[in-house]
């Protein structure tokens, strides 16, 4: 599954900044994404106040093929 667009976290963020008060829910329905991906991007934001998603491809290198 692709990364959300930055424009669309852009939004989401931007909501969230205008109404502080309101559910992610509300949030997330708005913008057809989960709650989760609310939540998860407004607490990135806040810790490194960043919005770019995680690179979390190749995590654990390939094993090393000795036979050859």
């Amino acid at each position: 599954m692709k990364a959300y667009s930055n424009d669309l976290r852009l939004r989401i963020i931007r909501a969230y900044k205008e109404y502080p008060y309101q559910y992610y829910t509300e949030i997330a329905n708005r913008f057809y994404v989960s709650p989760a991906f609310v939540s998860e991007l407004i607490s990135l934001y806040q810790k490194t106040g960043d919005i770019t998603p995680n690179s979390k491809r190749n995590r654990f290198p390939k094993p090393i093929n000795i036979k050859g």
